[in-house]
């Protein structure tokens, strides 16, 4: 009997440490369960910040260009308010140039009419208006308006005259010049 109770005994000692062992895997499974866990979830969390990350970077770089846009269509409006007024004025000292021309015999009217368009062209050149130089260079229709074209003893395409004056604003043509062209 003692045998059966001390092989009962070892018996049940084996089935508590069966039943140890078992929870024992059970609790490092559950422990390495968390760990994967705790993985993942670091994984995400870094997976999101590089994601908020680059569209932070994103959205800087949209402002910055948005920045920079703004402050060139401001600067653009500053340089070119006055061009309305300007191309107003350009038919008027046309008409100056005209009386100025016209007006041979009268030499102190000539010269009244001649210190107003100076005034004038120095009034608007302060305001950043230039005048489009054209005579005995190469034709360009890019600042340039043909009306005549003519033969010549100048090269082929070079302006001979200017018919009526052309200006630019800063890097804008308001109006080109109307030129004669050799042939």
């Amino acid at each position: 009997m003692e045998d059966k109770k001390q092989n009962q005994e070892e018996q049940n000692l084996e089935e508590k440490i069966s039943e140890t062992a078992e929870d024992e895997n059970i609790v490092s499974e559950d422990i390495v369960d968390e760990e994967a866990v705790e993985e993942k979830a670091d994984e995400d969390f870094n997976e999101e910040l590089e994601d908020l990350k680059s569209t932070l970077m994103r959205l800087q770089a949209d402002f910055n260009n948005y920045r920079n846009r703004m402050t060139k269509e401001k600067a653009d409006i500053i340089r070119y308010a006055s061009q309305s007024l300007i191309e107003k004025l350009l038919p008027v000292l046309d008409n100056f140039n005209r009386a100025i021309e016209s007006c041979k015999e009268d030499e102190s009217i000539r010269e009244g009419f001649s210190l107003i368009e100076k005034d004038l062209i120095k009034i608007l050149e302060d305001e950043g208006l230039e005048e489009i130089k054209a005579d005995g260079k190469e034709f360009d229709p890019n600042f340039h308006n043909a009306v005549v074209m003519e033969e010549s003893d100048q090269p082929s395409g070079t302006v001979i005259e200017t018919l009526q004056r052309g200006y630019k604003l800063g890097d804008k043509v308001l109006r080109a010049p109307m030129v004669k062209v050799s042939k």
